[in-house]
């Protein structure tokens, strides 16, 4: 494959906009060393240019001069005029705007050197355990060099190993996360919460697992998974979950079942959707802090167990405050600090 094509390929990977087809074309690459070996650079430079950079307009200089002093090449090496030509196209188009610009042309900076030199044929990837961390009102999207795409939940932590050449590719989350895992029979992915393992060779399913919730739910939207649970140092016996089965786990009582679920009510987080069915008001409230990082406060006691039944796709904040006024029949008051909303309190009016 041409690595003008690769490159197409990779960037729109990150971006979410392969087809189907181009999917397996790419996974295709990723069997090769070569291209998994640029790949692993990549993926990892987007990950931290995603946390690093805070971009308003597109700046190349300031992107290669990021880029040039992880890799420790001059910033003021020439580039091939070829290679200049390429560059420019590619930010003259308009998904190419914003973050997304500089970290599409770190990619690009970074195939041209490892097509021009070999220094990185001989290097070896570090695969040190790292961690991310989100906060109320923040969700991640990682991407590994195998092709696999974790999004994290607010309020939760992810510690995985971005490159490695285990026999396992393992993580271990507390809080919330939905996987994308690409399959490979030779190396079975496991996600490990509390005394849950969940295995995988390639699939989507959501971890539920956040440390202040009874309840852990392994929900499994596509392909198979195994989970294994152990008490009191004792491995139970492993369930098989088949497309749209969750495995929930009560920690309190040690107890856990499995049971069918709407796909877009346990996942719709990471496209926000929130959809309640039925949940009482002081849980609405709990996701709802999650979701938007501001406090809420019931001043009503008695409705803490009102049941709220709705569903909100990409709704605004003060639609969904007006919703709930609208549902439960009380009033709501809110709190600023330089003009954002910090906290909500209802209460009867």
């Amino acid at each position: 494959m041409a690595e003008d094509k690769f490159l197409d390929l990779s960037i729109k990977f990150l971006g979410n906009e392969l087809t189907s087809v181009e999917l397996d074309e790419f996974q295709q690459c990723l069997k090769e060393d070569r291209y998994k070996k640029r790949f692993e650079i990549i993926s990892e430079e987007w990950n931290r240019a995603a946390d690093d950079l805070d971009v308003v307009r597109f700046n190349s200089r300031e992107a290669f001069k990021k880029f040039s002093e992880r890799v420790n090449v001059p910033a003021e090496k020439e580039l091939p005029q070829k290679s200049k030509a390429r560059i420019f196209s590619l930010v003259q188009t308009p998904a190419f705007v914003r973050v997304a610009a500089s970290l599409a042309f770190i990619i690009v900076v970074s195939l041209i050197f490892l097509n021009s030199t070999d220094m990185f044929d001989n290097q070896k990837v570090a695969a040190e355990w790292q961690e991310k961390i989100t906060k109320p009102g923040e969700k991640s999207t990682l991407t590994f060099n195998d092709g696999t795409k974790i999004v994290l939940n607010a309020e939760s932590k992810l510690k995985y190993k971005m490159n490695s050449n285990d026999s396992t590719r393992e993580v271990y989350l507390e809080g919330e996360a939905y996987f994308h895992v690409a399959h490979d029979e030779s190396r079975p992915f496991i996600v490990h919460v509390n005394n849950i393992s969940t295995t995988v060779l390639g699939t989507k399913f959501n971890i539920s697992a956040f440390s202040n919730e009874n309840e852990i739910a392994v929900s499994l939207v596509e392909g198979k998974v195994k989970v294994d649970k152990e008490v009191e140092g004792e491995a139970e016996k492993a369930v098989i979950l088949k497309p749209n089965q969750q495995l929930v786990y009560e920690k309190d009582n040690n107890k856990s079942f499995v049971q069918r679920f709407d796909a877009q009510s346990v996942t719709g987080w990471k496209d926000n959707i929130l959809i309640f069915n039925g949940e009482p008001l002081q849980d609405v409230f709990t996701k709802l802090e999650r979701a938007y990082g501001v406090e809420f406060e019931l001043k009503a006691a008695s409705y803490k167990d009102f049941s709220v039944t709705a569903n909100f796709k990409n709704a605004s904040f003060i639609t969904i405050l007006e919703v709930i006024k609208k549902l439960t029949e009380l009033d709501y008051k809110t709190e600023q600090e330089r003009n954002a909303i910090t906290k909500v309190i209802y209460y009867k009016k």
